[in-house]
């Protein structure tokens, strides 16, 4: 009977280690498929439909396996501490797994290089080694730890090499200018130039400072077959979520002129309100989020604000003209939208241009690299506003920027601003505004790693100011 009885209790340990054991067999199948799948994601050409089901499956399996390994019965005190550090480690990977998939789903929008490739088991190292030490004998937890060291040690010089992208220059853009009502062009040499080029303006409206000067002066180039394009701007403040209805007012009054039917179209120059922008650049890194977060519109006021541009483009429309919007580059719906910019309201521009400039219109922020330059033109498809002439722009960084866009197929190209760029290099040098052929674009590991946490460090502050408003 005892015999009997100890055979029984030995045939039930033996089909439950069984099934840990066909347990582990399958969780580890299944990890590696996962992480298989990640990888894939760093591959150009890959498609998405092929990597989504995978990652999706076998975060089902990973989890049923893991549930069912914890729900096995336990068979003595220190199998039962062996089980109660597994649910430890179950938590762990599971939780760990999430965030990989996140940063997976995550990095589908966004624009990546082939040596991302090598960054892999640097997401992948602490689940490795909790898989290891939770599931795995010993000599399997020396054997994957020492893979990955190996990896590892594989990737870390890459880190310092320098890596290259050939660009070549695929079109001969055009240019337009932005340009500020005291700089507004009078001289017959200078438009001449402009009809030879097909260099086009867009100059701002604002109703205070437009004297009659000033549309003397639009007349005259409009006459000289010029197209002008105005920039309509809101009462003291850029046009914003709470000023739309002095932008349509400006309209209003941009239509009571006498050049209005000739004018080509026009623009809103859609920024941050003025004083959130003064007030953010004072603040602890610790006050950002409660600041942003304070400053969120109600839904009425963006419902109001939507309704209202909507009324601007549909006016504009049924003067048979266009309407297009430049604006800053985005960082998510809700961070955008506690500075009070229009980027994210449900509306239908003709046309959008994105600001980007190597070094900003106000100065006393570093230059942006080729690399920078070229990672953020490439993700947006619209066009691009390049500058400022005022902060320092020069002139070879200038051409290596129209190569650039030249590049990505951007067929005309947008300078902030008009005035600068004639006191700094003259009305001539218009005629060698022109794309290398080819250009080198130089930069390191660090360089893509950076992007990387730039944009999931944006994506992130957008989601929790989301989260509390």
């Amino acid at each position: 009977m005892t015999n009997n009885l100890t055979k029984s209790k030995h045939d039930d340990l033996e089909k439950d280690w069984k099934k840990i054991a066909f347990a582990r067999l399958f969780f580890l199948l299944f990890s590696s498929f996962c992480t298989i799948a990640l990888i894939l994601n760093f591959i150009p050409g890959i498609p998405v439909f092929i990597v989504t089901p995978i990652i999706i499956i076998t975060t089902g399996f990973l989890f049923i396996t893991m549930v069912g390994v914890s729900r096995l019965p336990t068979k003595s005190v220190k199998e039962n501490k062996k089980r109660k550090f597994f649910k430890l480690g179950f938590l762990f990977n599971f939780l760990l797994l999430i965030y990989l998939e996140y940063l997976f789903f995550l990095t589908l929008s966004q624009h990546f290089y082939p040596e991302a490739f090598l960054l892999q088991p640097v997401y992948c190292l602490p689940f490795i080694v909790s898989l290891s030490s939770t599931f795995l004998e010993k000599k399997w937890k020396k054997r994957i730890i020492g893979f990955y060291l190996v990896w590892l040690f594989i990737g870390v010089p890459f880190l310092f090499y320098e890596f290259s992208i050939k660009i070549n220059s695929k079109t001969n853009p055009k240019y337009t200018f932005w340009c500020k009502v005291d700089n507004i062009p009078s001289k017959q040499e200078t438009i001449d130039i402009f009809n030879e080029l097909d260099i086009d303006l867009i100059i701002p409206v604002n109703i205070d400072d437009f004297n009659q000067t000033h549309k003397d002066e639009i007349q005259n180039l409009i006459d000289n077959e010029v197209k002008i394009y105005l920039s309509l701007a809101g009462y003291m403040d850029f046009p914003n979520i709470d000023n739309h209805q002095s932008v349509l007012e400006t309209y209003y009054y941009v239509r009571t002129l006498d050049f209005f039917n000739n004018l080509s179209g026009f623009y809103i120059d859609a920024e941050a309100y003025m004083s959130t922008i003064d007030k953010f650049l004072e603040l602890e890194w610790y006050e950002v989020i409660p600041f942003l977060v304070s400053r969120f519109p109600s839904i009425k006021e963006i419902e109001n604000a939507t309704l209202g541009y909507q009324k601007l483009i549909n006016e504009v429309h049924k003067d048979d003209k266009t309407i297009g919007i430049v604006k800053n580059l985005e960082f998510g719906c809700y961070i955008d939208t506690a500075f009070g910019n229009i980027y994210h309201l449900k509306l239908n521009w003709d046309l959008e241009i994105f600001m980007h400039y190597r070094i900003s219109a106000g100065g006393g922020y570093r230059r942006f690299t080729d690399f920078e330059m070229y990672d953020t033109i490439s993700y947006y498809d619209g066009e691009v506003m390049l500058g400022s002439f005022k902060s320092g722009y020069e002139w070879n960084e200038m051409i290596t920027d129209i190569t650039i866009c030249s590049h990505f197929n951007k067929k005309r190209i947008y300078f902030f601003s008009w005035g600068t760029f004639e006191e700094k290099f003259g009305v001539e040098s218009l005629r060698d505004l022109k794309p290398y052929e080819s250009y080198m674009i130089k930069y390191s590991m660090w360089d893509a790693t950076w992007r990387f946490l730039y944009y999931h460090g944006i994506d992130w502050g957008n989601i929790i100011v989301g989260f509390f408003v």
